[in-house]
């Protein structure tokens, strides 16, 4: 799965959605296999961790867990003893992330409609 498909928001907010009763571990399984990976790749804390697209997928359990009012350590414990921090990082930095696509398009329009 590519981010061009289905953003990490995206898909934490249809996971969410669509769980009720809601069970985290069927979340994570979810997410895991909609960007083709495996539970333990998931949760995994290794040197390779960082590997695409294991980083995004994080990203999208944190957004369906944090919906769910799960606080930030509870998150962290979950996805394989996570410190807390680690945890706003990653939801600050999908927000921030989110904020640049978005100003950068709308920087793009202007610019294409200053020149017609």
């Amino acid at each position: 799965m590519s981010d061009r498909e289905f953003t990490p928001a995206e898909l934490a907010r249809t996971v969410g959605e669509s769980l009720d009763p809601f069970n985290p571990r069927e979340a994570a399984e979810r997410i895991a296999r909609a960007w083709g990976l495996n539970l333990e790749e998931l949760f995994d804390k290794g040197p390779h961790s960082r590997e695409r697209p294991k980083p995004q997928a994080r990203a999208a359990l944190y957004r369906v867990l944090r919906a769910r009012g799960w606080s930030l350590t509870a998150i962290g414990r979950f996805v394989g003893g996570r410190d807390h921090t680690t945890v706003l990082n990653v939801l600050g930095s999908e927000e921030r992330r989110l904020a640049r696509a978005k100003w950068k398009k709308a920087w793009h329009a202007r610019r294409k409609e200053r020149a017609a």
